[in-house]
């Protein structure tokens, strides 16, 4: 709105105010549905993660809006707050530098996998069982805040 009363009166608008008023609409969307959806499902701890958690205005908005809720917000310290799609070409890098044989391109994604160890199809890995099914991975609070 601020942009378009600006443009509206002949003035222009910097390039760092557009991307500024954009961060904000995108900060203040995602961390107002973050702090509905717990409150509405009972969650009591909010944890944000991958790239977009570095943002400083995204933490602290997040951390403003938790702590009015009584919902504690878990964000890992800025440089573990890497691009998953980073971190998906690093670890396919490593794979191919230790030889590892490619996912078939029919694979489908799963979400439910752990972050742990790559994902071979008909492989069995250490919970002794191959990843041919559908569930989901228990992970302990330890492994997820540590």
């Amino acid at each position: 709105r601020w942009i378009e009363a600006k443009r509206a009166a002949g003035e222009e608008v910097p390039v760092r105010d557009v991307a500024a008023s954009f961060q904000e609409a995108v900060v203040d969307v995602l961390t107002r549905k973050a702090v509905r959806a717990c409150k509405d499902e009972g969650v009591d701890h909010l944890m944000i993660g991958g790239g977009v958690a570095a943002n400083s205005r995204l933490r602290a908005l997040a951390q403003e809006r938790c702590e009015r809720a009584g919902i504690r917000l878990r964000v890992p310290r800025p440089k573990l707050c890497t691009d998953n799609g980073a971190m998906v070409a690093a670890l396919g890098a490593e794979m191919v530098a230790r030889n590892r044989r490619p996912s078939d391109l029919e694979l489908s994604a799963d979400s439910s996998l752990p972050v742990t160890e790559p994902h071979v199809p008909g492989a069995q890995h250490g919970h002794g069982h191959s990843h041919d099914h559908d569930h989901v991975h228990e992970i302990s609070k330890d492994n997820l805040y540590s």
